[in-house]
Parts: structure tokens; sequence; C-alpha cells
């Protein structure tokens, strides 16, 4: 199974731009680093120790979301808590690019931290450049 590149490119060209109005939530700050080394620019916030709650009640103003929570249990537990959390307030949840980065990446990677790190060993961090 080979990862299908131009798509990734364009999936995180995308995101990047998405990014600067609507911000991406991840579970830690590895994650968060992890898009930076890959090129994400735009607002990421980490939960980090932080409760469902907190988070929610900070990004509650930019009335959308983007969750990229890990493709663990655990991931898909934080997002679906995420999912139901800004729900009930109102806020939209995109999860586009959680959906479709899983689909490019193919379970090469389940963890966002690693996706940077995955990406460089296989040479693709130079080509999305």
């Amino acid at each position: 199974m080979n990862i299908d590149l131009k798509r990734l490119r364009l999936l995180l060209e995308e995101l990047d731009n998405s990014s600067y109005s609507i911000p991406i939530i991840v579970e830690g700050k590895k994650d968060v680093e992890s898009l930076r080394r890959i090129g994400i620019t735009g607002i990421i916030h980490s939960i980090n120790g932080r409760s469902i709650d907190e988070i929610i009640d900070e990004l509650k103003v930019y009335g959308e979301v983007i969750i990229l929570t890990d493709y663990d249990n655990e991931g898909s537990k934080i997002k679906n808590k995420l999912v139901k959390g800004f729900q009930t307030i109102g806020v939209k949840v995109n999860l586009r690019y959680y959906k479709l980065l899983k689909s490019v990446l193919k379970g090469f990677i389940i963890q966002i931290e690693g996706l940077f790190k995955f990406l460089s060993s296989r040479g693709y961090c130079d080509e999305l450049k």
C-alpha cells in the first residue's frame, strides 16, 4: 500500500488554510509540534491535560472547530466527547480532515504526533514544502 502523496499534500494545504479561521483540536503538545513541522501554521489547540469542558468553553467563540485526535481507542473517545459537547452548544464540528487523513494514511499511523516522523522517514516532508 502506498500513500497518495499528491492527495496528502492537497489535504494538508487545505487543512493549513482552514486553520487560520477554524481552530484544530489535538490531544497533546507533540501533536501540535508534528502538525507545525509538516507546515500547519494556523490555530492549533491541545487538550494536554485540560478537561473537555475547558476546551469547549475556550473554543466556543469560533463557531466551528476541526477535531484531529488520534485514531486509537482513546482518541476516538475524546473525539466523541468533543463532538457531543460542541454540538450541544451549537458549535459546528468539522471531522472532514480527521476522516480524510485516516483514509489517506491507510493505517500507517494512528497517532497525530507520529505524522511528521512517518512522512519525513519516507522523504515525504521534503516534497510537502
